[in-house]
């Protein structure tokens, strides 16, 4: 293949690779995260658990409304047995005695039966009969209604929407720390990126000091030494090797994003520098105020405070009575026509009201209360440590933007004259008026000031970002 040949192709290669990468902004980065991130797909399906759930507790204000039908096949039919005897009235007995005596001997009955003297009829019992056949049909729909459950469904449904709200406020939480994860690693691509550059545009440099070095000696220079070539040339490695390594931690760097944004970590992404300019910082008293306002942790400590108070009233209803209505209509059909299978009895209905109250259960009901109440106390001691926690962060974040904001500033200027410096030691080298080793400090200073500068602009950025996350802004 011939030489030019390959070139072209290696510069089309590039060319095609840097078109199919995927320029992303920070605030695109952000939103292709929120899309993507598992995370944030688990915490929305919880949000709507929640929300079935409440719909779930809500349900108890409804009346429970239930269709039965069955059909039953018995081996026979259901028989009743008699057996036994009972006494004919005493009227009875006088009369029927009185009937079947002979006509000579009813003026001695009838005299027995004033007297009463005839003693009572007893007629033996042994019969059996069909109640219901062998085969029924039977349908009935029945109601329940609770009228008073003691406070418990009203603390359930409490709790229910506390739950609710509660799943919200975790989405909103782990959508704030899936943007701060981002912005930490975005800066941290850009960073290692600028660094990488830093590195490389260096090595350029040492490359052309090192030449201009050999050249210099090789000419009679008195201030280059051979020494000195071995200086330029270490400095020249040394920076040859820094390029390379930070051209792949800024592959890495990259990769990590990618995957924090749930892209593949092979893609090939290009990144909008971000804008470092400074958000004016509120007073650090005034931050750790919105914070408790608006830090999501504390929101939901807060309403699991509020389900703890409803447990206690879910625990009381123990000691309270349940009343509930409750209506039946029933439709009996059987193959067998008699017994107790008649038109009266195949259809029929019942309303009645009941009620149930536990008098005593071993203490239960004491033991879960008392259990609800110290659950509630264990999360006022949470209540307080987690905002002295939050108040500590919210200080860290404010000192941490305030000291690389102005050592930022500060560096800023000093990148500026480091380049100077640099700048004005090469041209006075070349002059043969300075020493190597003093451009070659210049050199290195500049790179040191540089990668100091870029790392400062890195801490205030993620220094500004934590401040949002404590203070539950995204």
């Amino acid at each position: 293949m011939k030489p030019h040949i390959t070139a072209v192709a290696l510069i089309a290669a590039a060319f095609l690779q840097q078109a199919q990468a995927q320029t992303y902004t920070l605030d695109q980065a952000i939103t292709t995260a929120l899309q993507n991130n598992q995370q944030k797909k688990i915490s929305a399906l919880d949000t709507k658990i929640a929300e079935a759930q409440y719909k779930e507790a809500m349900s108890a204000n409804f009346p429970s409304l239930d269709l039965q039908v069955g059909y039953i096949k018995r081996d026979e039919d259901l028989i009743n047995v008699t057996k036994g005897s009972f006494a004919l009235p005493q009227n009875l007995t006088n009369a029927l005695a009185l009937i079947s005596a002979p006509d000579a001997q009813k003026p001695q009955v009838q005299q027995m039966i004033n007297a009463n003297m005839l003693p009572p009829t007893q007629i033996p019992l042994d019969f059996t009969s069909v109640v219901m056949g062998d085969r029924t049909s039977q349908a009935s729909v029945e109601l329940t209604y609770p009228l008073y459950s003691g406070g418990k469904i009203s603390a359930l449904q409490k709790q229910a929407k506390l739950g609710k709200e509660i799943a919200s406020q975790k989405d909103q939480r782990t959508a704030e720390e899936v943007t701060f994860d981002i912005r930490k690693y975005y800066y941290s691509a850009i960073l290692t990126e600028h660094i990488s550059e830093l590195m490389h545009d260096t090595s350029e440099r040492m490359t052309l000091l090192k030449d201009l070095t050999a050249d210099m000696y090789k000419n009679g220079s008195k201030k280059v030494k051979k020494t000195d070539y071995y200086k330029t040339q270490l400095a020249y490695d040394m920076f040859k090797a820094m390029d390379q390594e930070y051209r792949t931690k800024a592959s890495l760097a990259k990769s990590a994003l990618a995957f924090a944004m749930g892209l593949s970590p092979e893609e090939e992404l290009t990144l909008q520098a971000p804008s470092y300019a400074s958000k004016k910082l509120p007073a650090a008293v005034q931050i750790v105020q919105n914070a408790y306002r608006h830090n999501k942790q504390l929101a939901i400590l807060r309403k699991a405070l509020d389900v703890a108070k409803a447990k206690i009233d879910e625990a009381r209803s123990g000691y309270k009575p349940n009343v509930g209505l409750f209506a039946k209509a029933e439709h009996i059909d059987n193959n067998y026509d008699g017994g107790m299978s008649t038109p009266q009895n195949d259809d029929s209905w019942t309303v009645g009201v009941g009620a149930s109250w536990n008098l005593f259960n071993g203490f239960r009901t004491t033991a879960q209360t008392e259990k609800a109440k110290l659950r509630l106390l264990q999360l006022k001691e949470q209540e307080k440590r987690l905002k002295q926690a939050i108040a500590l962060q919210a200080k860290q974040g404010y000192l941490d933007a305030l000291s690389n904001t102005e050592q930022a500033n500060i560096l800023s200027k000093t990148v500026v004259t480091a380049e100077k410096n640099r700048d004005l030691n090469t041209r006075a080298y070349q002059a043969d008026m300075v020493e190597t080793k003093d451009v070659l400090e210049a050199q290195i200073h500049e790179a040191q000031i540089k990668a100091k500068y870029y790392k400062t602009l890195f801490d205030k950025m993620l220094a500004y970002a934590s401040l949002d996350l404590v203070a539950g802004q995204q």
